[in-house]
């Protein structure tokens, strides 16, 4: 009876050990739990740290004063690739959410499901692309091998404090494949969000200025880049140039595609503009063509036109030339190709002198931006004179390009020559180029007063740190305009309507603004880059067999060999 007793203490000790463990474990678990939802921990052990947020988000976030509602519109089904971008954009947002203290809220919206019927959803897609949201068709093969056709529409929209913001994801680059152009965007999704976001929060907008008494573009022509630009900064126009000083409360001055000269006067008023640390973005084309004259008579007259900006450039650290690029990588233009008394018939055909520019990956200007459509430019050479000037060429031609003198005539006729057999020996030839430092006056030791005509004021001989960007094409930042039923109808900027493609343009000017606009920070954020973690397509092909089976039998063999191995602790423990 006594060893009975014995053993029925040790059991009721056994148990209440057994039981306090588990009360431990409990309180363990809850304490546990209370820490995670008071306390927030996310290490980022990714190599370029790409789920660490920048410090301008966490700025943009202390500022917030209320909630911002973020609508995707990638909701319901989505072909594969376009559920990366997804999965993507709700990881970052989840982070926005704990980061700004709960501050950000999202959903995400099927298009599909909003519209009732056809008709409405029609309507309702034909609203998103009227606010900026690009619709990609997607073609898809389902399991039967039929291929079927899906919009998508990457993008979402922005509300706080009875703002709203439609933002644009992704634009489809037609030299990349889906997964190349959706990995871009997932670099960019963070820029784009925190950069909306800080738009709604802007107060004090910095000024853009535009000159237009040079005959520069008009109004309708750069109504898409506006559009763009009155979201972070005010306009204002300038006809003329008349009063040293005028300038100095503009963050940046455009001249967008002069056609009259400048006088000595108004290129003192820009000189001393920079001298003072402001900031150029010049469209300069010193050749006079005519793209209604190509098109109508299929010939154009190409002349030089004097700007008399040569002197002032020159001593900035560039020189603008008078000779045409030609480009073997180039746009195509539509061509009657019909012989004489048959009906029209078109065909598209390359025209090397509509290069499509490369933007060079070295500099965050220009990194990430696809091909840049432009027209009739001429060449841009960098100086000897001023060396301690920071001289970057961030758009050039391709590696099959050649220049041609002016004046001369440029004939339709020449697009039937085969490019292929064409000499075209140069290779990234400068069209856009940076200049930054300290620049010296070019109207040091000459008679001011009289230039000045009168005028008092503080002449600086060298500038602090000022920038300048040249670009050797007028209409770069010109969108194209199409007539329907006799209405105008403004086309986005990089829109070629022949080949239905949209180029770079706004994405290279946008990049060009941030950073003449003070916006640096953004710039940075926005040149984000991370290694895209692809599946080796061709080792699935060649290896598919193997892979199947590793991906089958080993959690097997892993879950036996767990099995086995607590079979074997309990057999120890109780086969006495």
């Amino acid at each position: 009876m006594l060893v009975l007793g014995k053993n029925m203490f040790k059991r009721k000790v056994a148990n209440l050990r057994r039981s306090g463990v588990l009360v431990l474990v409990l309180v363990a678990v809850l304490l546990a739990n209370y820490i995670g939802s008071v306390l927030y921990a996310r290490f980022d052990l990714t190599e370029d740290k790409r789920y660490t947020l920048s410090e301008v988000s966490e700025t943009t976030f202390d500022k917030l004063d209320g909630k911002a509602y973020i609508r995707t519109f990638l909701g319901g089904e989505l072909p594969i690739e376009f559920m990366r971008l997804r999965n993507g954009l709700s990881e970052l947002l989840e982070e926005y959410d704990v980061r700004s203290e709960h501050q950000i809220e999202f959903v995400h919206e099927n298009v599909q499901d909003v519209a009732h019927n056809e008709e409405d959803l029609q309507a309702y897609q034909r609203e998103l692309i009227a606010h900026g949201i690009e619709a990609l068709t997607v073609h898809e093969r389902n399991a039967a091998g039929t291929q079927s056709e899906r919009i998508v529409f990457p993008g979402l929209c922005i509300s706080y404090r009875g703002q709203t913001l439609y933002v644009n994801l992704m634009r489809r680059d037609v030299t990349r494949n889906n997964d190349e152009n959706i990995t871009i965007a997932l670099q960019r999704l963070e820029y784009v969000i925190t950069s909306a976001l800080a738009q709604l929060l802007q107060q004090n907008k910095p000024t853009v200025a535009f000159t237009t008494s040079h005959g520069e573009l008009s109004q309708p022509y750069i109504t898409d880049w506006q559009r763009d630009l009155t979201r972070r900064f005010k306009i204002q126009r300038f006809d003329t140039l008349s009063r040293v000083g005028m300038l100095d409360s503009c963050q940046m001055l455009v001249i967008a595609n002069p056609k009259t000269p400048f006088s000595e006067l108004e290129k003192l008023v820009l000189d001393q503009y920079v001298m003072r640390g402001g900031r150029l973005l010049l469209f300069i084309n010193p050749v006079c063509t005519s793209v209604d004259s190509l098109q109508q008579y299929g010939r154009t007259f190409a002349i030089a036109n004097e700007l008399n900006l040569d002197d002032l450039l020159y001593r900035y650290g560039v020189r603008i030339s008078t000779h045409l690029l030609q480009d073997a990588q180039c746009a195509p233009v539509p061509v009657n190709m019909a012989a004489v008394g048959e009906g029209a018939r078109f065909t598209p055909l390359p025209w090397s002198y509509y290069p499509l520019l490369t933007p060079q990956s070295y500099t965050l200007l220009s990194r990430n931006v696809p091909f840049v459509y432009s027209r009739f430019p001429v060449t841009l050479e960098l100086t000897k004179t001023n060396d301690s000037i920071l001289k970057v060429p961030f758009l050039t031609s391709s590696k099959y390009a050649r220049v041609v003198a002016t004046p001369r005539m440029v004939e339709l006729s020449e697009i039937r020559e085969d490019l292929s057999r064409r000499p075209m020996p140069l290779a990234d030839v400068p069209v856009g180029v940076l200049l930054e430092g300290k620049f010296r006056s070019v109207f040091e030791h000459r008679p001011l007063r009289t230039i000045a005509q009168g005028q008092t004021f503080d002449f600086r001989a060298k500038s602090t740190g000022a920038r300048i960007v040249i670009f050797g094409d007028g209409t770069l930042a010109a969108n194209d305009i199409s007539y329907q039923n006799g209405r105008e109808r403004i086309l986005p900027l990089g829109f070629d309507k022949y080949t239905q493609q949209t180029f770079g343009n706004k994405e290279l000017l946008e990049n060009i603004t941030l950073y003449l606009g003070g916006y640096e920070e953004l710039l940075l954020l926005r040149g984000r880059e991370y290694a895209s973690q692809l599946l080796d397509a061709r080792r699935l092909v060649r290896d598919r067999f193997q892979l199947l089976v590793l991906n089958i039998t080993l959690p097997l063999l892993l879950l036996l060999f767990m099995g086995g191995i607590w079979w074997f602790i309990r057999w120890q423990r109780y086969r006495r």
